[in-house]
């Protein structure tokens, strides 16, 4: 994870909590800002963005600074006490309201020169999504209150900020070989469900004898399908003579009738059973259950697994490609021995919480000109319960994918 770290106005950079971000985090930005040289905003604006960061930090004006860089590049922010409202200085950056990840912020409840509870309004009359942690503290935020902050919310940070990183853009290129489609897809899914804990590449999912073929198939089901229908509507009105015929003879013995005589019970009965009796459609080339009613796509086969733990990508299954391999299971075993959980602790967590898993399955080979893809998701919900979701995605003009729903 890169992450760009500004100090605020009187501080002398990187400070403390620069230094402490350069010991916990491998790749860190934190230059010496001069706020009040114009020429020295410039060149370290140019700077943070040729770095990329994948999470932008600030203090007080350096978390102005930091939110106007986030707006650029929408990426992560984690704001300390930011500058946002009493500003003493202007800096000449330009508004490029435009943000789709949040805003995690760290907000001193004593703060008197950044009052915590306008800076709150401003940020949520803009319009940001945001995440505050409240400490009793004043505008300087003492240290330690600051790396606890810090390590509470780097999970969350790394889940959002992951999606983004180069090496993922490499290892979805050089391991899950995606080409040029489907890696916009991958980042567009990892994007809207940034929770996933790993991205499998998969093939299949088609048609075994292509479109022309399953079409003249279906085709010659309905007729089928419609042939059995008539039957059926002629067994229905025999069933309806049959139910008249009932009814008249129970009217006529409606006074003589004892419902425990064997003899009545099995005249009743014979005609109930004719009448209830209305056929099926059966013989088509899908019977049963209702995902048969469609042309059968071909099975689905695994490829290789770029798994998610903490702050690392782990590529899985590099050897194990194909529909006998289960990435479910795979990643379930190497989570747990990434743990290193001591299962004899009484700190142990519960087993079933750590079978807990999403992986999103991406199509390896993309039709460049479809108009939609399909993703599946695989994994497990509280230990035991199956997710099983189909998801939709619709190619736009500019080459983007937009989310179309669970199908």
């Amino acid at each position: 994870m890169k992450v760009a770290f500004f100090h605020g106005l009187e501080s002398v950079g990187p400070g403390s909590k620069g230094f402490y971000l350069q010991g916990v985090v491998a790749d860190v930005y934190a230059p010496q800002v001069n706020y009040k040289d114009p020429a020295d905003v410039q060149r370290i604006w140019n700077e943070v963005i040729e770095f990329q960061p994948d999470v932008v930090v600030g203090s007080s004006m350096g978390g102005w600074f930091a939110l106007h860089v986030c707006m650029e590049l929408d990426v992560v922010g984690a704001l300390i006490n930011p500058a946002v409202v009493n500003r003493s200085l202007e800096l000449d950056l330009q508004w490029k309201l435009n943000m789709t990840q949040p805003l995690f912020i760290l907000a001193g409840l004593d703060d008197e020169a950044i009052p915590c509870a306008e800076a709150m309004n401003w940020l949520s009359d803009h319009n940001f999504t945001i995440d505050i942690s409240y400490v009793r503290a004043g505008h300087r935020i003492p240290i330690k209150l600051f790396e606890d902050w810090w390590q509470s919310i780097t999970s969350r940070l790394w889940s959002l900020s992951k999606f983004e990183s180069s090496e993922l853009k490499q290892l979805l290129e050089t391991e899950v070989k995606l080409d040029r489609c489907g890696l916009s897809l991958a980042h567009a899914v990892l994007k809207h469900f940034p929770s996933s804990d790993a991205l499998c590449g998969y093939s299949g999912g088609g048609l075994p004898h292509g479109q022309e073929s399953a079409h003249k198939r279906w085709l010659q089901d309905l007729d089928s399908i419609e042939s059995q229908l008539q039957k059926i509507v002629q067994k229905v009105k025999c069933n309806q003579l049959e139910l008249l015929e009932l009814r008249k003879w129970l009217e006529l013995r409606q006074n003589k009738l004892d419902w425990s005589d064997p003899r009545l019970r099995k005249r009743v009965l014979k005609s109930m059973r004719l009448i209830m009796h209305t056929g099926s459609v059966l013989g088509t080339a899908y019977p049963g259950d209702s995902v048969e009613l469609l042309p059968k796509t071909s099975p689905l086969s695994y490829h290789e697994m770029l798994a998610f733990y903490h702050s690392e990508i782990h590529v899985l299954g590099g050897d194990k490609k194909g529909n006998r391999w289960d990435p479910q299971t795979e990643l379930i075993r190497k989570r747990i021995d990434w743990m290193r959980i001591d299962w004899a602790s009484s700190e142990a967590p519960n087993p079933r919480s750590v079978r807990n898993c999403s992986i999103a399955l991406i199509p390896k080979h993309l039709d460049g000109n479809a108009e939609y893809a399909v993703t599946f998701e695989r994994g497990l919900r509280f230990g035991r319960d199956l997710i099983r979701n189909t998801h939709l995605w619709l190619l736009q003009a500019d080459g983007q994918w937009s989310y179309g729903g669970v199908v």
